[in-house]
């Protein structure tokens, strides 16, 4: 009886640690979430946000800005490696003289897991590029 018992315990512990390891949770939010709406051939702004300027949210990546109607949509990429080193001369972007670059992009939104705190008219986003050309 107690051979049962501990064989039992044994086999359930082991089917609970296979499937432990076989389910992978996928973020809600960030860069490693699901692909959410495809937008193409937006025509924007990028600009990397380094460690000079003064606000702290999501420095060290490039930042895409367009507009759409009265709203502001930013976008900050996500897999900065399709880039390649095309955008590296405003990585050392300054406030002050603020280096903006024209593009055109597409790629699927993904939701930011914080968000600053912004007015109403602007939306904050991240995006998995599929293509991008300075213009």
């Amino acid at each position: 009886m107690k051979t049962n018992t501990l064989l039992t315990s044994i086999i359930f512990i082991f089917l609970l640690s296979c499937k432990n390891e076989q389910i992978q949770e996928i973020p809600i939010c960030g860069c490693n979430s699901k692909r959410g709406e495809f937008q193409e051939e937006i025509e924007a702004t990028i600009y990397y946000k380094n460690d000079k300027f003064e606000s702290d949210f999501m420095r060290n990546y490039f930042w895409l800005n367009y507009r759409y109607g009265n709203f502001s949509i930013t976008q900050i990429v996500c897999n900065e490696e399709l880039l390649g080193t095309i955008f590296d001369d405003i990585l050392d972007n300054n406030p002050d003289q603020y280096q903006e670059v024209e593009v055109v992009y597409s790629g699927y939104t993904k939701r930011l897991c914080t968000y600053p705190n912004s007015l109403s008219t602007m939306s904050y986003s991240h995006i998995e590029l599929t293509s991008i050309e300075r213009q």
